[in-house]
């Protein structure tokens, strides 16, 4: 049976009680011969005898960005790395760089993104966060200001992996969807079934604004004060992506604006 084991950078910091539920671990011991002990890099060299045999890394936020050197050293014998976590980019070139196999379970962890935002898109069109405000102010927010879902206008601004769920979990309400993906194919477009658009007309005719933006060279700062200028007076911009594609002043201008 295969040799694995739970990896993390330090305990203080570790996830991985928190990811892998018992029901997950006992399922992961079935399969493999499981290293009944969570390693961090405080103490992996007191484990050599177990690391050196390892074929199998599990692993979750907190996995330690290892250098070639370090892999060789530890894990001369890994053939995957299974990361039950989103992005990848911190740690895996020196495993692929080796031909050892990287998983990540960035698809299944962007579903409850993906189903946290059209929660706070139903609500944002009812006017829950509009009406918080007023509650705070002691102000009376008229309920005929708020759109209601039907026939309300959404922008979606970014249809990779998370947006695309957002875009599909939308189709059973009577909306009307806008998005804006610059690098998407027109044979992915179409498969959406619904309208794209520029981020001018998204952030000017929408109700509700929502940022699924991938975080790279061309989309930092995209979004600013140009953009956030346009929005209607009662309309919402959600950010589920990463922050670095907002310019935050603007957005902190245009809020201030707003109250």
């Amino acid at each position: 049976m295969a040799k694995a084991l739970y990896l993390e950078e330090h305990h203080e910091n570790g996830r991985i009680k928190d990811v892998f539920s018992e029901k997950e671990q006992a399922r992961l011991a079935s399969l493999c011969e499981l290293y009944p002990y969570v390693l961090s890099m405080n103490e992996i060299d007191e484990h050599l005898a177990a690391t050196r045999q390892t074929e199998f890394i599990f692993s979750t936020w907190g996995m330690p960005a290892l250098t070639d050197v370090q892999i060789a050293h530890y894990f001369p014998a890994l053939k995957a790395v299974f990361y039950a976590a989103g992005s990848v980019q911190n740690f895996a070139r020196p495993f692929l760089g080796r031909g050892i196999r990287v998983f990540s379970s960035w698809v299944a962890n962007g579903v409850p993104v993906a189903e946290y935002t059209l929660a706070q898109i139903l609500l944002a069109n009812k006017g829950f966060f509009g009406r918080l405000t007023g509650t705070r102010k002691r102000s009376f927010v008229p309920g005929n200001v708020f759109p209601g879902n039907y026939e309300a206008t959404v922008g979606i601004i970014g249809a990779g992996s998370i947006g695309s769920m957002v875009i599909k979990m939308l189709a059973p309400y009577q909306l009307k969807v806008l998005a804006y993906d610059a690098f998407l194919s027109d044979e992915r477009r179409a498969e959406l079934g619904c309208e794209f658009c520029g981020l001018e007309r998204i952030f000017s005719e929408c109700d509700v604004i929502s940022n699924h933006l991938a975080d790279n060279a061309q989309t930092r700062s995209m979004l600013d004060k140009s953009l956030f200028d346009k929005m209607k007076p009662l309309a919402t911009f959600i950010n589920t992506g990463r922050g670095k594609q907002v310019v935050e002043a603007d957005l902190a201008a245009a809020l201030s604006a707003a109250l």
